[in-house]
């Protein structure tokens, strides 16, 4: 394959991912607000809480594969049954176990019958989650229109239901079957270009011992796996058992608005971090100089993000949400800024593997887990849902920048951060010069 072949390729397949990101946030937001006002803010923090609880058992599901699994696929792609036979298999027993071990917590814990009943259901989700295991094929043969097209087709179908359900006023257990169902749609959608592209589930086989050098491969993402979910969810359930089904509405509207554009940093870092990586073998003074205005990339793109929605938080919230969802805006305020330290944090996790550095990875994001944890003790009670989104941005910030300062190998990653937050002055000569 030539390099213009495969550069085409690869851009198509960047292009479909996009497209997919663009249309799921288009459809989700609107969708999700229609949804949230219908269900009010009360009904809507229940409904959040149920699928924030549910989320931190899926690792028992994925088991942390998928990256393992593209990964032997790529490297034997002769070894396509056996790998993804193997791979359905455990994520089968892992699917019934997380959902056995939901079912247990809920029971054990003190919770009304309706959030027991919202959370068992929205589990059952978790059942139809081994076919996503045909997803890291598709990653693997670089065949993300398929992908999006499955994904597209999932999109188009929950939203429909969750329109009819608000249409016809259904109740809150509705929509939360809804999310359940929603990983079944996406299954049969993979199924479905899985086998129009020629291959049959029917060939998968099942090998205990490759199945173990799987597991020996991916305990630690499981692990790490879980950390990051308790990172990104721990504080709606602290909201809940320190507040209400209330505050956690509130507070889940504004996050949605507040991550919804997520995908634009890890885009970026998907498609510019591979030509930063080839810059190494050129030169270090060209690898490090590309990695600065990488990360001046990241800053800014968040920061011209960040400064428009926080002046404008109280007008957004008003307009997609309603008056009653008022108190989310001084959320949004503070949350919209943690998306600067996520983006640096993408990038900084990509050098981190460039570097084979994983190690450092997992420990910062247990600190940041951990002090995220603390700070929502703390803050929660004396600044309610404003405080969690304080305690997301302030260890968000310890674990994607400061923590860089107290290690001599991350250090001059920390001084590239900083300088990363620089105006990029230099840029814009550099861009009107080219362009006199």
């Amino acid at each position: 394959m030539s390099s213009l072949t495969g550069f085409k390729k690869y851009f198509a397949n960047f292009s479909w991912l996009v497209l997919e990101k663009v249309c799921r946030l288009g459809v989700s937001f609107v969708v999700a607000a229609y949804v949230a006002r219908y269900l009010g803010p009360r009904k809507y923090g229940l409904l959040n809480f149920a699928i924030s609880f549910t989320s931190f058992f899926t690792v028992f599901v994925t088991l942390g594969l998928d990256g393992i699994i593209a990964r032997n696929l790529v490297r034997d792609p002769a070894g396509e049954p056996l790998i993804m036979g193997t791979g359905f298999r455990l994520r089968i027993l892992g699917s019934i176990t997380g959902f056995a071990i939901v079912l247990a917590v809920i029971y054990l814990i003190g919770y009304d019958f309706q959030t027991k009943m919202l959370i068992a259901v929205v589990a059952v989700g978790m059942l139809f989650q081994p076919l996503g295991v045909i997803e890291p094929l598709f990653q693997s043969r670089v065949a993300g229109r398929q992908m999006t097209l499955a994904n597209l087709w999932t999109i188009g179908a929950t939203s429909a239901f969750r329109l009819i359900l608000v249409a016809l006023k259904a109740t809150l257990t509705a929509f939360a079957w809804v999310v359940a169902i929603e990983k079944a749609v996406q299954g049969i959608a993979y199924v479905a270009y899985y086998r129009r592209s020629g291959r049959r589930g029917g060939v998968w086989k099942f090998s205990p011992g490759l199945a173990k050098e799987l597991l020996r491969d991916s305990w630690p993402l499981i692990f790490s796996g879980l950390v990051v979910m308790i990172y990104m969810r721990i504080d709606q359930v602290m909201i809940k058992e320190m507040m209400s089904n209330e505050a956690v509405g509130y507070y889940s509207a504004a996050v949605y608005l507040a991550e919804g554009w997520y995908f634009l940093g890890i885009a970026a870092s998907s498609s510019l971090f591979p030509a930063i990586v080839k810059s190494k073998s050129i030169s270090e003074a060209l690898y490090h100089d590309r990695l600065q205005r990488f990360y001046r990339l990241m800053a800014w793109m968040a920061i011209s993000v960040a400064l428009p929605v926080h002046f404008m938080a109280d007008f957004l919230i008003a307009l997609i949400y309603g008056p009653a969802f008022h108190p989310a805006a001084e959320v949004l305020k503070v949350n919209i800024w943690t998306g600067v330290f996520v983006f640096l944090g993408v990038a900084s996790s990509s050098w981190l593997v460039t570097e084979n550095l994983q190690r450092i990875s997992l420990i910062r994001t247990v600190i940041g887990a951990v002090l995220n944890i603390v700070l929502n003790l703390v803050l929660i009670p004396r600044n309610g849902i404003v405080g969690s989104a304080w305690a997301t941005l302030i260890s968000q910030a310890f674990a994607s920048y400061i923590c860089y300062a107290f290690t001599r190998v991350t250090f001059r990653t920390f001084i590239m951060q900083t300088k990363a937050f620089y105006p990029p002055i230099r840029e814009l000569l550099d861009f009107r010069a080219a362009s006199a």
